[in-house]
C-alpha cells in the first residue's frame, strides 16, 4: 500500500493464495471495510481520489504512519493496486466467506477441465487398466454433478484434474505373478518367512511384492477413499437396506432382462438373470455377487459397453469396472469398506495366512 501510494502512476498487484484457508474478515480487520472501490472520481476533503480508491477511509494511527508517514492521514487503497485471491472451494477444512465479504470482490469461477492439462497425466492408464484418468475423472463428475439435487454443493464434491499425479496412475509389473496368482505366491512368501525359511531369491521377490503393493495401494486409497467417504458420502440410497433387498431376480416380464447393476433410481439393484435363484444364506449371496461381478468385469474389459441411466441410449465408455473389483470383494467380506489402522504388512500370529484385503486395499 506504501509504494502503491507513492508510485501513483505504476500498477501494483497483491496476490493471496488460498484466501479461504483462514478466517479471511477477521485477518483483514479494519481493512476489510476498504474492499469497497469508488466507481466514480470521489472528493474528500478538497482531495479528489480517483475511481479504484477505496470508497471509505478508516483511521489507524500505525498504518498511516507506514503508508503516508502522517498518523493522522485517513487510510485508502490506491486506486492502482489490485488484490487478488484464490481458493478452492472444494476443500473441507477451510473457512467459508461470508456474504458481505464476498459482495467486495469480483467473482470468478475457474471450470475444472482437461483443457491445459498435460497429456502425460490426461492421458496416463490407471494402473493396470485401459481406462485413462481423464475418462474416469470426466465420469466421476458427471456422476457427481448428477447428484445436486441430492448434495449441497455437488460442483465442489467433483474430482480435480490434479487430485492424483502420474506416479499414482502407475502400474508396479512387480505386482504380477507369473501364474497371474499373486495372492497364492504372496502368502507362500509370507509362510516361508514366518517359518524362517526365505531364500535369499525369496526375500528380494517378498521385498517387490510389498514395495509394488505400497505403490498401487495409492490410487484406491487417495481416489477411491475420497470418493466414499466426501463425494458420494450423501448420495441417496438407502443404506438401511440389506444386501437381500438390492438383489432382483429377472422374470423376462416386460422387458425384464437386464443382467448387471442399476442405479437409475435413487437405490442401486442388483439384476441377476432369469433362473437364478437367491442361495438361502447371505455368504453364498455375496459369493455370488462376486462371480456376477467378475462376468461384468471381464466382459466390459473387451468390450467396455456400459449402460447409463442419464443417456437416452446405452453408449460406449470407458469404466474400469474391474479396477473395482478389489474393494467390491473386500466390501463383501468385511461388511464394510477398507480402514487402514495398520501400515506394516503382518501374518496372523495363530496359522499365518495373510489378511490380503488388508494389504492390498
Amino acid at each position: 500500500m506504501r509504494d502503491a501510494y507513492r508510485n501513483p502512476t505504476q500498477e501494483y498487484i497483491l496476490i493471496i493464495e488460498e484466501i479461504n484457508r483462514g478466517n479471511a474478515p477477521a485477518i483483514f480487520g479494519e481493512v476489510f471495510q476498504l474492499l469497497d472501490r469508488a466507481l466514480v472520481p470521489k472528493k474528500d476533503h478538497e482531495v479528489v481520489y480517483p475511481a479504484g480508491t477505496s470508497e471509505y477511509g478508516i483511521t489507524n494511527r500505525y498504518m498511516a504512519t507506514e503508508i503516508y508517514g502522517d498518523g493522522g492521514h485517513k487510510v485508502r487503497i490506491s486506486s492502482n493496486l489490485s488484490v487478488i485471491g484464490t481458493m478452492n472451494t472444494s476443500d473441507q477444512n477451510v473457512f467459508t466467506l461470508d456474504t458481505a465479504f464476498q459482495r467486495r470482490w469480483n467473482m470468478r469461477l475457474i471450470e475444472n477441465t482437461f483443457e491445459n492439462v498435460r497429456p502425460s497425466l490426461a492421458n496416463a492408464n490407471i494402473l493396470d487398466t485401459e481406462v485413462t484418468w481423464k475418462t474416469f475423472c470426466m465420469t466421476i463428475n458427471k456422476l457427481v454433478v448428477g447428484n445436486r439435487a441430492k448434495m449441497a454443493s455437488a460442483e465442489d464434491k467433483r474430482l480435480g484434474v490434479y487430485f492424483v499425479h502420474e506416479s499414482d496412475l502407475e502400474f508396479d509389473d512387480r505386482a504380477s505373478s507369473p501364474d497371474n496368482d499373486l495372492y497364492g505366491e504372496y502368502n507362500a512368501l509370507l509362510r516361508a518367512e514366518r517359518d524362517e525359511n526365505l531364500t535369499p531369491e525369496q526375500k528380494g521377490r517378498l521385498y517387490d511384492i510389498r514395495e509394488a503393493l505400497k505403490k498401487i495401494r495409492k490410487f484406491p486409497e487417495k481416489v477411491i477413499k475420497y470418493l466414499w467417504d466426501d463425494a458420494f458420502k450423501f448420495m441417496p440410497m438407502d443404506l438401511q437396506k440389506n444386501i437381500r433387498e438390492r438383489c432382483h431376480v429377472n422374470k423376462n416380464d416386460d422387458g425384464d432382462s437386464f443382467v448387471g447393476v442399476k442405479a437409475d433410481t435413487e437405490d442401486a439393484m442388483i439384476y441377476f438373470p432369469i433362473g437364478y435363484q437367491l442361495p438361502p444364506n447371505d455368504d453364498d449371496l455375496r459369493t455370488d455377487i462376486n462371480n456376477l461381478f467378475n462376468v461384468l468385469a471381464a466382459f466390459m474389459k473387451e468390450d467396455k459397453l456400459i449402460e447409463e441411466s442419464k443417456f437416452a441410449a446405452p453408449r460406449t465408455v470407458d469404466f474400469p469396472m474391474h479396477a473395482y473389483l478389489k474393494v467390491i470383494r473386500d466390501f463383501l467380506r468385511s461388511g464394510r469398506y477398507y480402514i487402514e489402522t495398520d501400515p506394516r504388512f503382518k501374518t496372523d500370529t495363530k496359522c499365518g495366512s495373510l489378511r490380503f484385503h488388508r494389504a492390498v486395499h
